[in-house]
């Protein structure tokens, strides 16, 4: 999935970076007392993971994730966050918050 570069000082360096976002991930740190990770089937080995990575890195991928699935609803988060962003940007309280004189 693709997103703006939002690290523009760093692409004249020949740096590319991919950001990767995951579930639980089946590992050795799951193995203590109070957790059963095989009782969790929707973690993703390490293996498939880095595996999965490794190809959003060759895609060239800004945001990598590798569970999902329907991808057209991490666009709707994005649109969602940037319409929420712009409306945070504000100087002074929502008319909710602001007490009446």
């Amino acid at each position: 999935m693709h997103a703006p570069q939002q690290w523009p000082h760093i692409a004249h360096q020949n740096v590319y970076v991919q950001r990767v976002l995951t579930g639980a991930v089946r590992t050795d740190f799951w193995r203590f007392p109070a957790c059963v990770p095989e009782a969790i089937p929707a973690m993703m080995t390490a293996a498939d993971l880095v595996d999965a990575a490794m190809v959003g890195f060759d895609r060239r991928e800004a945001i990598t994730i590798p569970s999902l699935v329907k991808t057209g609803r991490w666009a709707s988060y994005e649109h969602a966050r940037k319409a929420l962003l712009d409306d945070l940007m504000n100087s002074e309280p929502a008319p909710r918050y602001q007490r009446q004189r």
